[in-house]
């Protein structure tokens, strides 16, 4: 799929690839990943620990927590000042 090739680029260093590929595939270790498959058992808490508002899931860890959101602005003004909008999930912005 297109997706796919986006993530396997030869200049994208391979830790890099990695980390993307899981997080696109929704596997990476994230608490409500644990939860999923059996790790962490249901009365353990899933809240994000740099927020501690929301579950702990890819998409909120990667895009829309609020930490995540100013590390992301400062990223994008390094750009040159750019302003936007990301996506909701990972795969969104690999599309």
């Amino acid at each position: 799929s297109r997706t796919s090739k986006r993530v396997w680029l030869k200049y994208i260093p391979p830790r890099v690839q990695f980390f993307v590929c899981l997080a696109w595939k929704g596997r990476l270790k994230t608490a409500d990943f644990l939860l999923r498959i059996g790790v962490l058992n249901a009365n353990a808490s899933t809240l994000y620990i740099m927020c501690k508002s929301v579950d702990e899931s890819i998409n909120h860890v990667l895009l829309s927590c609020p930490v995540t959101w100013r590390v992301w602005s400062k990223i994008l003004n390094w750009g040159g000042g750019v302003q936007g909008a990301l996506p909701d999930t990972v795969e969104a912005i690999l599309h």
